[in-house]
């Protein structure tokens, strides 16, 4: 998460070494008001990757622009995205890095009689990863597959260079890679409006974590790192605050530790350690038997339903049940009942 531009950060992570005094975007931070804009309240309605992205891209809620999981990016109609508006308006459009998930989606087009990978229309510039998650390998960050506005393919392999190495002599690390094409397309476009879209690998992890430091320990998972970047000692883990996993001991006795929750949170084992018996679904959630059958798949555990209440007041009748204000749920729907006119 990239904390406020021009600013040190704050709180727990500044007591991370080095962490302290490294400001956000430092060169933008220094230019003067009106020169730049800082959205501040952007939301990502789909918090998952290739959903984000087309949300990003046309302005659409998922449900609006169809693409909903990380596998339906071919839905998304490419003639309505910003580039398409701004490239109408005289903008220079560029698009490095990261495209959809799954990119170029199978497709291809007859460039002088010949099939090459697809690249969707009104970018200038197009230097995009072509997107296989089910390949082997590292295909973000030393060994991965490019495809240019000419839709030339571009294949970057390095399997004896980094990460274990701490140079890079055939410069194959992606974010430079495509940094240095960002650049490339800021510097000859300057002269007029342009738009660019530069997204490389990180924050995502590596298909294939292969980093180490100097002792020999292996990185945690993690996005790989410049090999320049690659400490010598372990990196430090991210300090706990005070209400880090608090509540009951794992045998579930109650916690004896003086803080403001209530007696029946306090009584519950911590969610990290004890084994789960069994796994609960409340509301609407609890009618879906493809879900339900997942679930149990997926846990090995037993599941079970109920109530099916999902509203806001289903849910806070079935909070009033856990903590013991009714007696079963049919009690709980009689008392609601009984109030249904004060309710309306």
């Amino acid at each position: 998460m990239q904390h406020p531009v021009g600013k040190p950060a704050t709180g727990s992570f500044a007591s991370l070494p080095g962490l302290a005094a490294i400001s956000g975007m430092p060169y933008l931070g220094s230019r003067p008001d009106g020169s730049w804009v800082e959205f501040k309240n952007n939301y990502i309605n789909t918090s998952l990757c290739c959903p984000a992205r087309a949300s990003f891209l046309t302005g659409e809620y998922n449900n609006h622009n169809g693409v909903t999981n990380n596998k339906q990016g071919f839905v998304l109609d490419d003639t309505l995205t910003v580039n398409n508006w701004l490239h109408g308006a005289g903008y220079k459009t560029g698009l490095i890095g990261k495209y959809l998930n799954l990119y170029p989606f199978g497709r291809t087009q007859l460039i002088g009689g010949v099939a090459k990978p697809y690249v969707p229309p009104n970018w200038d510039r197009w230097l995009a990863f072509q997107s296989d998650e089910n390949a082997p390998g590292d295909n973000r960050y030393y060994n991965y597959t490019l495809i240019d506005q000419d839709h030339n393919v571009v294949s970057r392999s390095c399997p004896d260079a980094p990460p274990l190495a701490r140079d890079d002599p055939n410069n194959c690390y992606s974010t430079d890679v495509l940094a240095t094409a960002a650049v490339d397309f800021v510097n000859t476009s300057s002269s007029g409006p342009f738009f660019l879209y530069f997204a490389p690998s990180g924050p995502h992890n590596s298909a294939l974590q292969s980093c180490t430091v100097a002792n020999g320990e292996a990185c945690p998972p993690s996005p790989v790192p410049a090999s320049r970047h690659i400490p010598e000692t372990p990196p430090p883990t991210l300090p706990e605050s005070p209400n880090f996993n608090e509540g009951g001991n794992p045998d579930g006795s109650r916690n004896t530790d003086s803080y403001d929750k209530p007696q029946w949170l306090d009584s519950l084992p911590p969610l990290a350690g004890p084994p789960l018996c069994g796994v609960r679904v409340f509301g609407g959630g609890s009618r879906a038997q493809l879900y339900l059958d997942a679930l149990r798949r997926r846990t090995d555990l037993p599941v079970t339903t109920g109530p099916i209440e999902a509203t806001a007041i289903g849910n806070a009748l079935a909070q009033a049940l856990a903590l013991g204000v009714f007696e079963s749920p049919e009690h709980a729907r009689a008392t609601l009942a009984d109030r249904e006119e004060d309710a309306r």
